[in-house]
């Protein structure tokens, strides 16, 4: 039951926000610090906030509601450097 109900409410939410999202015509947004676009799956957006990523979404006039041209790009993962075993130089007079 508390799962169909908060479905039905993230449901509600994202339909709300593609009507408002219907209505911009150019959006560019590319800040280090809060705007990006992420989610579970590649496909959905949602607005979260992350470090050094950059989404550029260009949509056609209000009289065609086709979308020209969506640029996504692929969000950088920190991740920590390798640490590089040390090696011994072995004796070769064995």
């Amino acid at each position: 039951m508390k799962y169909s109900c908060v479905l039905l409410l993230l449901a509600t939410v994202a339909c709300f926000l593609v009507s408002l999202s219907s209505g911009s015509t150019t959006t560019t947004s590319t800040d280090a610090t809060t705007t990006t676009t992420t989610a579970s799956s590649s496909d959905t957006t949602t607005t979260t906030a992350s470090s050094s990523d950059t989404t550029t979404t260009t949509t056609a006039s209000p009289s065609s509601s086709k979308k020209k041209h969506v640029i996504h790009y692929k969000r950088k993962v920190h991740r920590p450097k390798k640490v590089k075993t040390i090696r011994r130089k072995k004796n070769r007079s064995g």
